[in-house]
Order: C-alpha cells, then structure tokens, then sequence
C-alpha cells in the first residue's frame, strides 16, 4: 500500500563540474526480479536529465517499467512505482555501476562515507590470482588494469605479463607448493588474527583463504587488503596481549615464524607480495598500487627504510604517506611553512579576491592566467617576506583543452632568509638519507628551490599536466630524483589530492595515453619527484566545498617543499634545466636556500622584531578597491602584458 516514491535522480549535483555529455551514459542501474515471473515497476521520465530537478511538467511525463529486467541511467529521474495495498512487500534486485570515465565526477557527487561501498569490478589490484601464460596457469599478482581493461600481472621468477583477459585470471588455486603441516585450515575466513607488517603484528580479519595455503586479509582501522600471505606471516589474534607488539621480545613461536617468511620482504602490508621469496622487481611492480581501498598505510613508527622509500620516490615519481608526517621527520622548517600558513593564508586570498577581475590575461597577450594578478598581490605582500607567482594554470578537459583559470604558488622563501640567513635547518636523519642518499648527493648540500603553498580558487579545472623542472643534454635524469618536491595538509584530517603519472618522465612533454595513466593521490603528506608528470586536482564550487584549513570557503590550499639536491644544482648551475631555468635577467626571485645548519626538532627560533612582523596579518586598503582604481589597474594591466 505505498504510495510512489518521489521522483528523483540517483546522482546529480546542480552545480557541480563535469556535467553530463548528451547521449553518453555514466552510471547505470540494473534492476530485475528474482521471480521470472515478477515484473519491475519502476517509473521513468525519458530524456529527464535534469540534475534531480522535478518540475510538475515531469510527474505528467513519467511512464511505468514493465519488464522483468530493467537498465536505466541513474543520472534520469525515475522513482519506485506504487504497491497495492494486500500484496505484501516487494523487493527489487539492484546494481548500479559507474563507467571508468565517470569515476572522478562520482567522486564530486556522493560522499566520502557512500564512496566508501564503491567497489571495483573485475580483478583488483593487489589481488593474489593465476594468470594464463603461455597455456599454463602461474601464481601471479595483480599490478594494474588499463583503460581497455587489460590487466598486467608479477609472475614467480622476476616475470611480467601484460595485456590479460579477464577470463585469463582466476582465484589462486592449490598447487604442490601447498604449506605443509598447516593448509588452509589454520585460519578461517573472517576470523581475526593478527599479521606481520615491517617487523609487527597488527590487527586484521581473514578475507579469504586462497586454495595454494596463502590468506587474504583486511587491516582493521584502513580496511585495506594485503593478499597472498603466508601462514607464518599470521597468528590468533588472543596471541599477544597489545596490539602492534614488536617482534623484538615479542611471542618467539610467532616471531621466529614471521622472520623467517617476511625477511625477504621490506613492506609486507604496504603492498602485497605474490610469495614469501617474490623480487624486488615485483615488489616494485606492486608499490605503484594506489586505489583508494587498495593503498596501504605507512605507520610513522615502521616507517619504511630511507632507501626504500627513495627507490619507490626514483621508479614511480611519487609516494603517499597515509598516516600523515611521520614523527621522523619533525623539522623547524615545516613548522616554519605551517606558522606561516596559519598567519598569512587569509591575507592572500583576500588581496587575490580584490583583483578577481584581473585573473584573466588580456586576449593575445599570451601570458599566464593569474600572472599579473600575482605580481600585484606580491608588490603588497613584499614587505611581509611573501611572493606570489602563477605555476600552470586549470585547464578543459574536453577539446579544444583552452585554458580557464588561475592557480598560484605562494612563496614564503623571502621570509625564510630574514629569519634563517641562507642556512636552513638540516632535515632530521631517516627524511636526510631519502633526499640526500644518493652517493653523489649525500656529502654536498640540499637547497629548498621554494616554500610555501599551493592556491586554487573554488570551481577550478584541474591544472595542465606538466613536470615543475628536468634536466636536458648532460644533464638528463639518470639513477637519481634530484627535485623532490613534498606536499602536505596543514588540516591532518585532509587529503592531498595531486594527480600523477606514475613513471611518465617525459622532460615535460604528454600524449593522449599519460591522461588514462593518472593516477590521484590520497594521502595528507605526499612526495613527488618534480620530474615526472602530475597536475593539481580540480576543485569544488565554493557552495559544495568546505574551506580549507585556515582559508576561505571554496579555496583549496596545500602546503609544499620544493627541494634541490646537489645533482639538480649542478644542471641548474649549467643552465641545463627545463620547465624551470635559470634565468638572471627574469624578475622573479630564483634563488635557493642551503640547509645547513645544524638538525633538530625545536620550535622555529623567531626573533622578536620579527615575530610581531609575522603577526601582522593586514594590510592598509588596495589602491584598486574603488571603480576608479580599478580603471588605472586595467590600463596598467595591458602595458604590463604587452610589454613582458
């Protein structure tokens, strides 16, 4: 005896970017009844792609579904038909899938704790399979499925296979290598147990035991999967008495089994392994898996080794730090980059808001958006130790890719030398050997090339895909990242949200291929090697976006340290740089500070004069807050323009 449902669309924004394309499909809904015999009885109104919006004239539209089965777009206003009254309850079967396509425009629609239901379809990665190779079936691990749906997977033996069919994978099967005295009776799926990670145990649940005696399990806390474990690497979780219990003292029964099975490992959890004995080269393979429920934690207090996270940073140009800045790498110069934010951020975005109609270039001048805007702003800003400058701007993502507005990189680099000289800090030990470890770099000196923020109004495009610099002729990248460049959230609860290309270090330049290769960070600290492709993510419309922290509605803000080691200042040096060079006749401010003084974690050592400086958090009113100033910017605007 209900009534109908009201009408409605299952995904929809009203103002939200990515609209839907006429006659191109993103989400559908399957719906059907288990009887054969049963029909569905959906309402539908065709063509109304209204974002959700009703009007009468659309109750006048809609006509009944009657079908056993049903697809429909879930973009399209429909609703649930009426129930008689004394036929009891009815029950429709339901899937609603989204196209690849659409994935990051779901993500701006649906929120956080509803995206958390998404799953994937087909094999994910990191699962534990047997792949078809060569007409036999081989224990093998997922690493990546491409835009045609091909998968490419680690074989045992250092062996990669690319380009496999759905129908060539299938759940690992048992084989002789089957774990003698233990077998998949040892644990049951969903029970709890606790497994190795780096050297501890922590909490899981069996998610599957696979036919060959190796277990799939669910990290409780990020509900992420590591796949293929050994037995030995799991133990009942009533074993221990807390959890994260270190080997080291720990149980020797399960410490001694553990050590013998993960040695061969560095990051057992982070990413999953195809056996106890897989190669580095898998292991590699494997570290560029990032999906969202597929990433896994580094724990600031297993932190993995500095030459591991700096093989990762070279091979993938990129890595995520899930728990946020690892208590390793407390250092004056991010708190110096923090302290700095929380004075300033409010204060840039409003001298940028007053000169909103200044973003724009003027038509033919060929320069940047953003740029005279930023130049302004940083004339105001100068006596404060900040600057402003204009990176790559947002840009379409549909032909003919024109550019459509701003982003700015704000620079704190001036300040820094009033308060540190030319000598910064030296970074704390573990983050020191993952820049500097290199044996060409690491007797010579770490130079920051920026400090700072990054700064993108609300409604923004994402940013052209670019590198921020690379090194040409004598100078092309070897054996080294030599511009690393670290991205965090100055609200720990936020996320860093930079998309990359994993591996695309192309000297700046992309195909068509590199957009289907993005791949977007989750994390509130990241590192990028400034050498490979990547781009900032879009933003949301100020209506449907929380501020930042620390700015203003709509804006999105993240926090950046652009560094220099000694192999990038040699190139930068013989001017055999690209992206960014060295040009002493540019206005711009290049020059880089020395870290050099001596490590430690203390609290930023402000003087005083210098403190009531940086507490000053206001200036006195633009000269183009009126009409009339406005009108003088404008003309100034042209000839700066033209003339640059």
């Amino acid at each position: 005896g209900s009534d109908p449902q009201i009408m409605h669309a299952d995904i929809c924004s009203s103002d939200a970017p990515n609209p839907r394309k006429p006659g191109r499909g993103r989400y559908h809904h399957f719906a059907w009844k288990l009887n054969p015999d049963d029909k569905c009885t959906t309402n539908v109104v065709p063509g109304g792609f209204t974002e959700g919006c009703a009007s009468w004239d659309d109750y006048e539209k809609w006509s009944m579904v009657k079908a056993n089965s049903v697809i429909f777009d879930s973009e399209m206003l429909h609703r649930g038909g009426q129930t008689k009254p004394g036929t009891g309850w009815t029950s429709t079967l339901t899937l609603q899938v989204c196209a690849g396509s659409a994935w990051e425009a779901l993500q701006e629609r649906v929120s956080a704790s509803l995206m958390w239901y998404t799953q994937p379809l087909g094999w994910e990665e990191g699962d534990a399979v047997d792949a078809l190779v060569g007409g036999t079936w081989r224990p093998a691990m997922v690493v990546s499925r491409n835009g045609s749906g091909f998968y490419s997977v680690t074989l045992d033996g250092n062996a990669r296979a690319d380009n496999l069919r759905d129908c060539e994978l299938r759940y690992r099967q048992a084989d002789d290598r089957h774990i003698a005295g233990c077998g998949a009776s040892c644990f049951r799926a969903g029970e709890l147990v606790e497994a190795a990670f780096q050297g501890a145990w922590h909490e899981a649940k069996v998610a599957r035991v696979n036919a060959d005696g190796t277990f799939r399990v669910v990290w409780k806390g990020d509900r992420s999967f590591t796949d293929a474990l050994p037995a030995a690497s799991l133990r009942p979780s009533a074993s221990v008495s807390s959890a994260g219990a270190a080997f080291v003292g720990g149980d020797s029964s399960g410490s001694e089994a553990c050590s013998s099975t993960t040695a061969t490992t560095t990051s057992t959890r982070s990413r999953s392994t195809a056996s106890s004995s897989s190669s580095a080269a898998a292991r590699r393979a494997c570290s560029s898996i990032c999906d969202k429920r597929t990433a896994k934690k580094i724990k600031s207090a297993q932190l993995e080794t500095p030459s591991a996270l700096r093989s990762q940073l070279f091979s993938e140009g990129w890595m995520e730090l899930r728990d946020g800045m690892p208590e390793a790498w407390n250092w004056q110069v991010f708190e110096f980059v923090e302290s700095c934010f929380d004075r300033f951020s409010d204060l840039v975005i409003q001298e940028l808001e007053l000169l909103r109609d200044f973003w724009q270039p003027c038509k033919g001048s060929g320069e940047r958006y953003g740029a005279f805007a930023g130049m302004k702003a940083s004339e105001r800003l100068r006596d404060l130790g900040l600057a402003v400058y204009s990176p790559g701007p947002s840009q379409q993502q549909e032909p003919p890719f024109g550019d459509t507005g701003p982003r700015w990189y704000v620079s704190v680099t001036p300040l820094a030398m009033q308060l540190f000289g030319e000598s910064l800090p030296l970074p704390p030990d573990h983050l020191r050997e993952l820049l500097m470890g290199h044996p060409s770099d690491g007797n010579r000196p770490l130079r920051a090339r920026g400090l700072g923020w990054t700064l993108a109004p609300s409604g923004s495009d994402p940013q052209a895909l670019h590198a921020d610099i690379w090194g040409n002729g004598a100078h092309e990248r070897t054996d080294r990242t030599r511009w690393p460049h670290i991205l965090w959230k100055r609200n720990h609860s936020e996320m860093c949200t930079t998309e990359v290309v994993p591996g695309a270090f192309t000297q700046g330049a992309y195909q068509d291929c590199h957009f289907q290769q993005i791949r977007r960070a989750r994390a509130p600290v990241i590192v990028v090697d400034s050498e490979a492709l990547h781009r900032g993510a879009a933003t949301a419309p100020a209506t449907a976006a929380p501020a930042s922290f620390g700015a203003r509605p709509g804006w999105v803000s993240t926090l950046s340290l652009e560094l220099c080691t000694a192999s990038g200042w040699d190139a930068w040096e013989d001017y055999a740089t690209g992206g960014t060079t060295k040009d002493p006749s540019s206005p711009l401010d290049w020059r880089m500070l020395v870290f050099g003084g001596e490590p430690g974690i203390a609290a930023v050592p402000v003087p005083d004069g210098l403190g009531l400086r940086l507490g000053a958090a206001s200036l006195s009113p633009a000269p183009w807050a009126s009409e009339e100033g406005k009108a003088r910017l404008m003309t100034e605007q042209r000839e700066w323009e033209f003339q640059a």
